[in-house]
């Protein structure tokens, strides 16, 4: 019961911290920050609680991942971080690793599908208060309604069902680190997708970018 516990709360936080860090620091810098905390915070937390020292091949690939979301993001200009907003990022990326840590425990007792469902829905239950207080208008249009169906059904009940599957054959710290790979797959979708493009360089006189895709 503890442990569901605490794995609920760590989604619940994970939410608004995140939000809220992006909606101040910028989608780039909260998910970068986000995002390349949660690997070394789940990795120290491990070897701290369960007593298992990450592998050099783990500090590698992770210190790599990590350097690879900083240079995607590089070309974007000069920026300003907030510090508070650089808190919150922090904070979403220690509530993850509380619940990927906590869910991995879990999850050696029970399968991916309850573990999911159970904490999804107290987190749900936790957060609903949100909705007397927020203006949630946005949800009644057409956009809104699918951009909120998206979010349900695909970003969170799917990708997070395919999240525990993942736990029950690989570390904490590993699944962690391949997180990193949402920068990455973000970056992906607006070129190819979108038809966004990344500006890898900024040479003296010159700008080199990547073409837009015309699909």
């Amino acid at each position: 019961m503890k442990e569901t516990i605490l794995a609920t709360l760590g989604m619940a936080c994970y939410q608004p911290l995140f939000f809220m860090a992006v909606s101040m620091t910028g989608i780039a810098i909260g998910t970068i920050i986000t995002l390349s905390s949660a690997p070394i915070i789940a990795g120290f937390l491990e070897w701290l609680f369960s007593k298992k020292r990450p592998s050099t091949s783990w500090w590698i690939a992770t210190g790599l991942s990590i350097a690879g979301c900083l240079l995607l993001f590089s070309s974007q200009g000069s920026v300003t971080i907030d510090p508070v907003g650089a808190l919150l990022a922090l904070g979403a990326g220690a509530s993850f690793t509380v619940y990927t840590l906590v869910s991995k425990r879990i999850l050696d007792k029970q399968p991916p599908e309850a573990t999911a469902a159970v904490i999804f829905c107290i987190s749900a239950l936790l957060l609903a208060p949100a909705l007397f207080i927020l203006d949630i208008s946005w949800t009644g249009t057409m956009n809104g309604l699918a951009v909120s169906l998206h979010l349900g059904l695909l970003a969170t009940a799917a990708a997070y069902l395919f999240f525990n599957k993942g736990l029950l054959s690989v570390p904490s710290s590993t699944a962690v680190s391949l997180s990193l790979a949402e920068p990455l797959t973000a970056a992906l979708l607006g070129v190819f997708l979108v038809g966004e493009s990344l500006a890898p360089c900024h040479g003296s006189g010159s700008d080199y970018s990547y073409a837009e895709s015309s699909l």
